[in-house]
This record gives structure tokens, sequence and C-alpha cells, in this order.
């Protein structure tokens, strides 16, 4: 939670340079998101710029050069849990309430956390899921091709809401990219 505009910074550098160094095999970046509006606070890293990805390579080519750990990148889209407060600012994820707030985007218009007083996210059209799947694809095909060494495979992400999971599939052929699912709109790429 400490990017700026979705900017990875020094802090990335700091945190995820270290633990190569001191050995790791494999490290991971915190959550990653596909797009702008699909961050859970305002601290969250993104990947839906290109100057985003430019800042990553930094930190990819200082592990790379420097470690022979790998580094992996979660990519993400906070779904329904998108628009809340910094976790030190205010814990138990409640969300903006301000000019700061943005929409959210579910998978229904079901409130995150009702306790908190989450708003309903706008539940997604079949338009916003060709988008959203468009953005993973985008965070590694796209951006991954031209800054990272990356794999090949599908694109699946998996919609895990109540009353059952849904899925999005894309055969990209050599699509960057090796993904699994990981919750409700998550996937993480092998670098």
């Amino acid at each position: 939670y400490s990017a700026e505009d979705g900017m990875p910074n020094d802090w990335h550098l700091v945190h995820l340079g270290s633990r190569a160094l001191g050995g790791a095999g494999l490290v991971m970046t915190e959550m990653t998101d596909v797009t702008e509006d699909g961050r859970i606070t305002l601290g969250c890293a993104g990947i839906y710029r290109d100057a985003h990805a430019k800042a990553w390579k930094r930190i990819v080519d200082f592990v790379h050069e420097r470690t022979p750990a790998k580094i992996g990148m979660q990519l993400a889209h906070a779904g329904r849990k998108g628009s809340c407060e910094l976790p030190w600012v205010a814990p138990g994820d409640p969300p903006l309430r301000d000019a700061r707030a943005w929409e959210t985007l579910g998978p229904s218009a079901i409130p995150f956390d009702t306790k908190v007083g989450s708003p309903p996210p706008r539940a997604m059209t079949r338009a916003d899921m060709v988008s959203v799947r468009d953005a993973f694809v985008a965070g590694t095909a796209v951006r991954g091709s031209r800054y990272s060494r990356t794999a090949t495979g599908p694109v699946r992400m998996d919609i895990t809401e109540p009353g059952g999971t849904w899925s999005l599939g894309v055969g990209y052929p050599a699509t960057p990219g090796r993904f699994s699912t990981r919750g409700q709109a998550g996937a993480e790429t092998i670098h």
C-alpha cells in the first residue's frame, strides 16, 4: 500500500530487493492491479500504465542482476472490495467516503462488507467482464512482453461469489504469463 497513483517506487525496490538479496528463491509483489478502479486503496500498486511497467522493470532488473531469485507479480482486480481507506489510516477496510472514492465493480451488486458500510458495487455486464479480462491480458501480454521475461499460456479468470463460481477464459496464442486462480479475480504470473 505504498504506491502513489499505482506507481511502484523506492519502497518496493527496497522491500523486494532486500528479500532477494537475503536469499529468497522467489519474491512476490504485492497485489498489483490491472486497472485504476481495480485497486483496493489509493496506495495499491498497478500495471495499468506503461509508466508502471517501466518502474517495475527497474525492480525486476535489480533483482535479476544481483541475485538468482525469480520475481513474481500477483495481478489482481479488487472488485467489490475497492475504494477503501489505507489500512493504517482506518483498519478494517472501511470505504472511502469523500471525493477520493470511486465506483467499484463486482460480479454482482452485493457489497463487500455491510458492517463497515461498503456501498454496493456496480454489477458487471458482459462488456465489463471482457474489459477486465483484457486488462489482465494487457498487464502481461502488452507490458510484460516489452519489460519482462515470461512464459506462455492461456488466460483464465474465475470469479467466486455467494451462489457459485464462474469463469472467463481466453486462449490468446502466445499470451505471456502463467496463470492460476487467486480468489475473486486474481491471477499470478511468474517471471
